[in-house]
């Protein structure tokens, strides 16, 4: 069930009281399975021919189809999917291995590999299949034959191109590729990574070798394809090579000449083994020496200051330093003490003034003047010393300093040197590793490696797969169901005319009276004597009569009990007989309906209202002479205007035509035409009018308020529902008035096809 809508099995009969069904606000739609069974068996007839003319179809084309063989290879693609899965290990495949559930167009691509004119070109040379007659013949075969109906439809759309090439167009090569192709199918297995490649031919040996032939020639198409790769690979890098190896030595030339012109020579230090600018060790070296140059002076001038201090003093007996000592003689300080000694001795014994004490004094005072002299003479070595470690330090502080200025902007020059040796290494990279490709796509061009392989060969096959009888036949069988269901949906849905009651009550909202059927000639001749009023008669004009217990009659009578129901004043009754267009059976009717209230024994005057075309007249009375139209214009001419059947009493005003008559509808709405009809009311029960069509004429509605009750007859099968249901909408007034519609010419025999069987009983 949908939102808003319920589906209902209707079994019950569909002339039933409806029932809601659901809950409110729904819309119940209906699956009528009595109106199904009726449509089964009105199109039943057509659908069996056709059904019937599609297997007739199919067992001939078994008859003279030719058998069809198929063998079938299994191809395994590469998973790795590039060309250097050959020189990787198997750990480091597993990150370029190709997902087949997410990699379709990488399994698509090799299997268009297989339809390629290269892998083509190489089976037809390899198998000489220009000169093979036998694939020439399985060639045209298949093109003829229904396995190549897919291809056919392509090309009638547009979608594919021609194959098959002509002698003045192409060349047999094409030829045989366009027959390699129509026979050649590639096929993916699931999701995996298998492809089937099927071909079929006349012959299964041949199918067998050709389908073989393609493994080989898509395998051997990959080699050559890896081959042609690396060869073109190693040519580049072979090219690219040199331009590397000149860049690298254009770049080493260049760090030569930038230190050279900048004079950032290095050496190599033994210790470190460390390559360093000889300004930077002649730095460091300067360093050094003017480290020690420095410690130098501080020493010589602490020396000095020290003697110049005693010098200075002049006194020689003061403590000398052990520095100082070394300068003096052993023997001259050893005779300074010597005579110091004994002059003390002498001095103390024999008195400071004694002439030995003198003389030891002046020995004193003599070898006191030489120790001074040689301390000035010291003294003036350490002066000597400390000039000269003073020049030195200045000298060696301003090559410092000089030197300190050169590795300042040797300093400046290295980052421009760092960065042309970074380019010059790069460059030396480049080339190693541009080398070690160039040796490797040359390992892989002498042994080219796929891991593409054949899993399963092709056999010739001991049976033909094609034609399969059961299969073909039930493929006609099948287009024989489609095609008889849409030509009797079609017929169905075409089907817009009245076929039965219910039709009738549902579709114009009239009530039913009943059928009219059809009537036979010979059904309806009896031996009538000619009327000497009414002349010869038409054969069914008193059908009613010849056939008192026909559906003819019990309509008729039908319809005269609704007239009488519908009586709403006593007094004669007018009635209209009415249809939407000409030729519907009104005329029939209306006559047989006057004649059967005629005789019933009741006064009944029939009148031929359709002055365009008085089909009554033609039928009772074509030799008269006078009609509705002389009774409407002369006087007191009614008497002499009406015709009467000696066999019911049935009084006849024909409609006599002259000349055309333009103004009928003005003729039969007019005031004469009110007073001839009230005229007749007081002497008839029954007035019957055979009026024109809806359709054609106005004539209908513009009598409309003359009469009391129309009957409706429509033809069964003949009328369309639209062109009914446009009359009744230009004459709603008519159809107000109408009692009922007759179903008329009801073809009996088909009739039964358009009434639904009660399922229930």
């Amino acid at each position: 069930m949908t939102a808003g809508k319920e589906v209902v099995l209707k079994l019950y009969k569909t002339d039933s009281i409806d029932v809601p069904i659901g809950p409110p606000g729904s819309r119940a739609e209906f699956i009528d399975f009595d109106e199904c069974i009726a449509v089964i068996r009105r199109q039943v007839r057509i659908f069996l021919i056709i059904l019937l003319v599609s297997l007739c179809v199919g067992g001939a084309y078994l008859s003279v189809a030719k058998p069809f063989y198929s063998a079938d290879i299994l191809v395994l693609l590469d998973e790795d999917g590039d060309l250097a899965s050959e020189r990787r290990s198997e750990s480091a495949r597993d990150w370029a291995k190709i997902d087949p559930m997410r990699n379709s167009p990488y399994i698509l691509t090799q299997m268009q590999l297989f339809t390629s004119n290269a892998v083509l070109d190489r089976v037809i040379d390899s198998l000489g299949l220009l000169k093979d007659p036998l694939f020439q013949d399985s060639n045209r075969s298949l093109q003829e034959s229904l396995l190549n109906v897919r291809t056919k439809i392509l090309i009638f759309l547009g979608i594919a191109s021609d194959g098959r090439v002509t002698a003045d167009a192409d060349v047999a090569r094409e030829s045989a590729r366009a027959g390699l192709l129509s026979a050649l199918r590639v096929t993916r297995i699931g999701e995996s990574s298998v492809v089937r490649v099927r071909y079929v031919s006349t012959d299964g040996d041949m199918s067998a070798r050709i389908v073989n032939a393609i493994g080989d020639a898509y395998a051997t198409d990959l080699l050559s394809a890896r081959y042609d790769a690396t060869r073109q690979t190693g040519s580049w890098l072979q090219a690219k090579i040199g331009e590397l190896r000149q860049q690298a030595l254009d770049s080493d030339m260049a760090v030569q000449a930038f230190r050279t012109e900048h004079d950032l020579l290095t050496t190599t230090d033994k210790e470190t083994e460390e390559d360093s600018l000889i300004s930077d060790q002649q730095l460091q070296e300067l360093n050094r020496s003017l480290s020690a140059a420095t410690s130098d002076v501080s020493y010589l001038r602490a020396q000095y200051d020290q003697i110049k201090r005693i010098v200075d003093s002049g006194r020689t007996d003061s403590e000398v330093t052990g520095t100082i000592r070394n300068y003096l003689s052993n023997d001259l300080r050893q005779r300074y003490l010597d005579a110091v000694r004994i002059e003390a001795d002498l001095s103390r014994r024999f008195g400071p003034n004694h002439i030995q004490a003198v003389r030891e004094r002046v020995t004193i005072d003599g070898y006191r003047k030489l120790m001074f002299e040689e301390l000035q003479r010291v003294a003036q070595t350490y002066l000597s010393e400390l000039t000269v470690a003073e020049a030195r330090l200045a000298n060696i502080t301003d090559r410092v300093k000089k030197a300190t200025e050169v590795t300042t902007l040797a300093s400046q020059d290295k980052v421009q040197m760092r960065e042309l040796e970074r380019t010059a290494e790069t460059y030396r990279r480049l080339y190693g590793a541009f080398l070690a490709s160039y040796q490797q796509a040359l390992q892989q061009q002498n042994i080219p490696v796929s891991r593409s392989r054949v899993v399963s060969s092709g056999r010739p096959p001991e049976a033909p797969n094609y034609p399969s009888k059961s299969l073909i036949m039930a493929l006609f069988f099948m287009i024989g169901m489609i095609g008889g269901g849409s030509v009797a949906v079609r017929r169905e849905n075409r089907e817009k005319f009245f076929r039965n009651g219910a039709q009738v009550q549902e579709r114009l909202g009239l009530t039913f009276l009943g059928t009219v059927p059809a009537i036979v000639k010979t059904d309806a001749t009896k031996s009538l004597e000619p009327n000497p009023l009414l002349g010869s008669q038409a054969a069914f004009a008193s059908y009613v009569l010849d056939n008192p217990f026909s559906d003819f009659a019990e309509t008729l009578r039908s319809t005269k009990i609704a007239i009488d129901i519908a009586k709403s004043r006593s007094g004669a009754a007018v009635i209209g007989i009415v249809s939407t267009a000409p030729g519907e059976g009104k005329s029939t009717i209306a006559i047989n309906f006057a004649k059967l209230l005629a005789d019933q024994g009741k006064r009944v005057v029939l009148i031929d209202g359709d002055l365009r075309n008085p089909g009554a007249t033609r039928a009772l009375a074509p030799a008269a002479t006078r009609g509705l139209l002389q009774a409407l214009m002369e006087e007191g001419a009614l008497q002499s205007t009406l015709i009467e059947d000696q066999r019911t009493g049935l009084k006849f005003l024909p409609a006599v035509i002259q000349h055309r008559v333009s103004h009928s509808a003005d003729l039969l709405s007019s005031d004469r035409m009110q007073a001839l009809l009230e005229g007749m009311k007081r002497e008839v029960d029954y007035i019957v009018i055979d009026l024109p069509p809806l359709e054609a004429l106005v004539d209908a509605r513009a009598m409309e308020h003359l009469i009391d009750r129309f009957v409706f007859v429509v033809e069964w099968g003949g009328i369309s529902e639209k062109a009914v249901l446009q009359a009744f909408d230009r004459a709603p007034m008519v159809i107000d008035k109408c009692v009922g519609a007759i179903l008329s010419k009801v073809n009996m025999a088909k009739a039964k096809l358009y009434r639904r069987p009660d399922l229930l009983n």
